[in-house]
């Protein structure tokens, strides 16, 4: 009997660390499963950093002031903009790498239109932008179009940068931020295509594939051909009578410029922009003292240009002589 007793007791005890085992294989293999199917903070946290490491990086310009943000280029789409109704170009005087003094109405008179972009050597959009309008350069010209790059960044900074990358722009110093904050440039690149009436056609921010593409053709489109050679009677109004100025001199036909403003200075002699406007084509004929008597009398008469002008043909007039 007491055998047998202690056999069953053995058995059972077997059975139990058997069970327990059984059970505790079990335990081990749930643990398993839902620690894997279970989020890890460690990951969490990783996937939080590789968020925060991939986001854009913010430009020096700014975590120190808030003024200029670079334009991004994530997917070629740029803010770009045309007005109905067209604003004038402001003017203004800057010095350029060479020291030389630049002035923005001096070469509109002298029938340019204006490629005007504004930019920064530390700025990825603006170095993809000025390969691409170095680029196009014969073809401005082609245009009637001058390149001016303007920059508030040191002299010394620019100039290594274009000797570096072989440019040959003709690049204007606004360390003040004068003729940036007179366009209200909060975004670089950003680019202004002013005609030669001073009219501002076209202002592109930021840099894409096509963004020359897009400034020729806004260049090309200036006007219709209406045969304007056989014209012998001004518009009634200053800005049709502009408007076909610019048609003209675009054809290099100051002599039937002169002719029409004259006629239209015999119907409103006191218009002081036509008056401005005669002596811009007596420039460009080489009659440099009707170009200063037609200056003089804009200014004469309150246009602040004119006086301006006065003294910058008297000196451009000397320099020919």
């Amino acid at each position: 009997m007491g055998g047998d007793t202690r056999k069953k007791q053995v058995s059972t005890l077997s059975l139990m660390m058997i069970i327990f085992l059984v059970l505790l294989v079990i335990s081990l293999v749930v643990f398993v499963f839902f620690d894997r199917m279970r989020p890890h903070p460690s990951l969490e946290l990783s996937e939080q950093a590789d968020n925060e490491a991939g986001s854009p990086p913010v430009s020096r310009l700014e975590k120190k002031d808030h003024v200029i943000k670079p334009q991004t280029e994530p997917a070629e789409e740029q803010e770009e903009s045309t007005s109905g109704t067209l604003e004038s170009a402001k003017d203004f005087t800057l010095s350029d790498l060479a020291g030389d003094t630049v002035n923005l109405a001096e070469l509109r008179l002298k029938g340019n239109n204006i490629v005007l972009c504004f930019f920064a050597t530390w700025c990825p959009s603006c170095v993809r932008h000025l390969a691409r309008l170095s680029s196009s350069e014969e073809a401005m010209s082609r245009e009637n179009a001058v390149i001016l790059m303007v920059s508030t960044e040191p002299k010394a900074v620019v100039e290594k940068y274009m000797r570096e990358h072989d440019y040959h722009y003709r690049v204007l110093l606004d360390g003040q931020r004068q003729v940036s904050n007179l366009y209200e440039v909060d975004r670089i690149p950003t680019t202004f295509i002013i005609r030669d009436d001073g009219a501002i056609i076209y202002k592109l921010q930021g840099s894409r594939e096509s963004a020359v593409q897009v400034l020729l053709e806004k260049l090309r489109k200036r006007g219709m051909e209406t045969g304007e050679e056989n014209i012998t009677k001004p518009p009634s109004t200053l800005n049709d009578m502009i408007s076909l100025d610019r048609k003209l001199s675009g054809k290099r036909r100051f002599d039937i410029i002169v002719d029409l403003w004259t006629s239209f200075i015999e119907d409103n002699p006191g218009e002081a922009r036509a008056y401005l406007e005669r002596g811009g084509a007596y420039y460009h004929l080489g009659k440099m003292d009707e170009a200063v008597s037609d200056a003089q009398a804009a200014c004469d008469m309150g246009l602040p240009e004119g006086c301006a002008l006065v003294e910058r043909i008297k000196k451009m007039a000397k320099d020919m002589k």
